[in-house]
């Protein structure tokens, strides 16, 4: 633990099943960022979740939940089994204004990574009913991307719907 990192993590193992069971929560607060995203959080940022790993086989992290307030907020399950990463997260940005300059307005998102650590396809969603970007409107945006994180050979596909002052993406 430091002044600006904190965490605590409780758990067991159990012999039988060789199993190692644990809840884990940390906070990091935002001048232990990069200055570049420090400011962008004016609260520590949480990370608590339940831990689960059997030695040789699955390791689970259930029950993730991501928060700062009124920055972001996150719920999600990470798993890694047989050499395949697997992660769901889904959330809200209530204010994208925080991370956005001369943006104002909430969005929520989604995200699912799968695949090798080598190789990873991406799914992602960012969602808002209204917003204000620049002084100009935007309204029911749906943000896809979508992609596979291949050092050799990396792909995306970027699709977006809504309207900006009434006119169409």
């Amino acid at each position: 633990e430091s002044p600006v990192i904190s965490g605590k993590l409780d758990g067991g193992y159990a012999l039988a099943t060789r199993t190692v069971l644990s809840h884990l929560a940390f906070a990091v607060k935002p001048e232990a960022l990069p200055d570049a995203a420090a400011t962008k959080f004016d609260a520590p940022i949480t990370l608590e979740g339940d831990l689960s790993s059997i030695i040789g086989g699955k390791t689970e992290l259930s029950n993730l939940r991501i928060a700062s307030s009124g920055t972001v907020q996150a719920d999600g399950r990470v798993t890694f089994e047989n050499g395949l990463l697997a992660v769901d997260l889904k959330g809200a940005l209530p204010e994208i204004g925080k991370l956005l300059a001369d943006a104002r307005g909430a969005a929520q998102f989604r995200a699912t990574i799968q695949g090798v650590p080598s190789a990873l396809a991406i799914d992602a969603t960012v969602e808002a009913a209204k917003a204000e970007l620049a002084g100009r409107t935007l309204t029911d945006l749906s943000l896809n991307a979508k992609g596979v994180a291949d050092r050799s050979a990396p792909q995306a596909t970027l699709k977006a719907s809504g309207t900006l002052d009434k006119q169409k993406l």
